[in-house]
């Protein structure tokens, strides 16, 4: 017969299993996202973060560029992640790609 100290020491062997399962799974991807920033750092690559269409009216200032909104063409507004920050381009936004992109790139080099 299992009295209740047994059962309270099977469930805490059962806390410190996932615990230890879960602390492994952290470990993992903190050290893959580290690894991904590095590799960011050391190859100047930019990767994709966000993307979004600004029409004209619309109003959105980006640091560089001033308000969007003020444009007669709608602009596509793209947000990198360089390893150690955050990045925004802008191109002209053409849903046929002539005289414009349709998407951001998902990955682009710092210095183009």
């Amino acid at each position: 017969m299992t009295t209740s100290d047994d059962l309270a020491a099977q469930d805490g062997i059962r806390v410190i299993e996932i615990g230890t399962k879960m602390n492994r799974y952290t470990f993992t991807i903190v050290i893959l996202i580290g690894t991904l920033a590095v590799g960011l750092l050391v190859s100047g690559q930019r990767l994709l973060v966000s993307e979004r269409v600004v029409r004209p009216g619309e109003s959105l200032v980006v640091e560089g560029y001033g308000d969007l909104g003020k444009y007669s063409q709608r602009s596509l507004v793209c947000k990198y992640f360089t390893g150690s920050s955050i990045k925004t381009r802008v191109y002209w936004f053409a849903s046929n790609n002539f005289l414009g992109r349709d998407q951001c790139p998902f990955l682009v080099q710092a210095n183009s």
